[in-house]
């Protein structure tokens, strides 16, 4: 999950123009309060695909060729309902 850079300058510039008094637009305002909780889905998330390799990369072959894979994908997607499960 990759943030365009300036989306990441809009949220930064609509907070301090907000605090100053300017109109801010519904969806751009928006966006710049939920940020933080984008941020957090990203880290969560990227967390989770590092887990996800660190496991692959400890599995044997005699997993791998059996059912490694499947069984870290189940854990994967457990993680990632986890995730997107996150109070909003």
């Amino acid at each position: 999950m990759n943030f365009h850079p300036e989306l990441m300058e809009v949220a930064s510039e609509c907070r301090q123009m907000e605090q100053l008094g300017f109109h801010i637009p519904e969806l751009t305002r928006n966006l710049a309060l939920q940020m933080d909780k984008y941020l957090l889905c990203q880290h969560q998330l990227q967390l989770t695909v590092d887990k996800y390799h660190t496991l692959l990369d400890n599995l044997n072959a005699a997993e791998v060729g059996s059912a490694g894979p499947p069984l870290v994908t189940i854990a994967l997607i457990d993680t990632i309902d986890s995730i997107l499960s996150l109070p909003r």
